[in-house]
């Protein structure tokens, strides 16, 4: 059931057991405050419907009265009221129904889809996703699980222009995975694609990959297909302002315009930083600086490493901030593993022996500072430290 279909229907129960007249308005604004927020205009604001069975909200005492007195506002008499309120509480109970943020259903919805950038492994980011970027702790998405209630939601708010609601319905109803097991399947069905359109006659499985290509393409090509609903609600996000819509665009289409845009728009730093290396831009230290003032450990360890080497002040500010934020970039994270066996690629262990061999990253080795110097780096990341808490 969409909230569409859930208004109309206590709209109606109403009309039947009080013998007044709703209008589908009064129901929303009673659904609202129901839900805890002053008005429906509020809750639009920055929030969408969603329903969750498990969740079982309960509606409070207090919004409850606040139901009924903002049905009493509309023109309701009193015993009509609060049978709106009761009503329409008992529908929230029974449907689940919920609110989420705008902003963390579209971070749910990254997540979910493997958004987090792709450039990552060029820099050995993968050793600092715990600190540089986005909070993983929350469960991934499930797309297929997403409620009728929140697409709708999410459609009502693009109609309006939200470039959030427009960005997290490119990110849902994009199925570029569902057209190619991995990325090795769809390189080779491309190539086979092109060999064909080149005038070659294929047979066997280089025929089966070219023509899944080619109706793959027809799919995403169609005004009707998911894909195809994607990519608009995609390139509407980035006509208006969003930045991960326009940074998602860069890459697609290994486009810099996308990149300024992105970095206009107030895009993060630590994905600005990745786009920045792979557009070959000038202005990398100036993102890097950014995405460590922002909490980016990787960002902080690379400044060491390759721009800040020469300022130790600068570089012992990075130190000092990394260990505000519980990372201590001075020490090793190097680990043994088995090489070649019945154990390969496993942690090393002495019972088992056998080759071996050692990977991981080394602490930052830096000369240590006066102690008046000193004293100002660490004033340097208390100040960024503030900035961040």
């Amino acid at each position: 059931m969409t909230i569409k279909k859930l208004v109309h229907t206590a709209k109606r129960a109403l009309q039947d057991t009080s013998g007044s007249s709703f209008k589908l308005g009064h129901i929303y604004e009673i659904l609202a405050v129901t839900l805890g927020f002053d008005s429906y205009a509020a809750l639009c604001a920055n929030h969408v419907f969603d329903e969750d069975h498990d969740y079982r909200v309960r509606a409070n005492k207090r919004s409850f009265g606040d139901a009924g007195a903002r049905a009493l506002e509309l023109g309701h008499a009193p015993e009509v009221a609060f049978v709106a309120a009761a009503t329409i509480r008992r529908a929230v109970e029974e449907r689940g129904i919920r609110v989420r943020e705008l902003d963390d259903v579209v971070t749910s919805a990254r997540q979910g889809f493997g958004f987090v950038n792709d450039f990552y492994a060029n820099h050995e980011r993968e050793d600092f996703d715990d600190d540089g970027g986005a909070d993983f702790d929350q469960a991934p998405w499930d797309a297929d699980a997403c409620s009728a209630v929140l697409r709708e939601s999410l459609e009502r708010a693009a109609s309006s222009d939200d470039h959030r609601a427009h960005y997290a319905l490119a990110l849902l109803g994009s199925s570029d995975h569902d057209d190619f097991e991995d990325g090795e399947a769809q390189e080779g069905s491309a190539h086979w694609y092109r060999v064909q359109q080149e005038g070659a006659v294929l047979h066997g499985v280089e025929k089966e990959w070219a023509d899944a290509y080619a109706a793959a393409l027809l799919r995403k090509e169609s005004p009707h297909s998911p894909d195809r609903a994607a990519q608009q609600h995609l390139e509407r996000a980035a006509e208006l302002g969003n930045p991960d819509a326009l940074m998602d665009l860069a890459e697609q289409r290994e486009d810099a315009t996308y990149f300024y845009r992105a970095a206009e728009a107030g895009g993060d730093p630590s994905r600005l930083v990745d786009l920045a290396y792979h557009f070959d831009q000038p202005n990398v230290e100036y993102w890097l600086t950014r995405a460590a003032e922002s909490g980016d450990i990787w960002a902080m360890r690379t400044l060491i490493e390759q721009f800040d080497h020469r300022d130790l002040r600068a570089c012992w500010k990075w130190i000092y901030l990394a260990q505000l934020l519980g990372t201590d970039l001075r020490k090793d994270d190097m680990n043994a593993y088995h090489d070649g066996g019945l154990y390969d690629g496993q942690l090393y262990d002495d019972d088992q022996g056998g080759a071996l061999y050692v990977e991981g990253i080394e602490g930052v080795r830096l000369e240590a500072l006066e102690s008046l110097v000193d004293g100002k780096a660490r004033e340097d990341a208390a100040a960024l430290f503030s900035r961040l808490v």
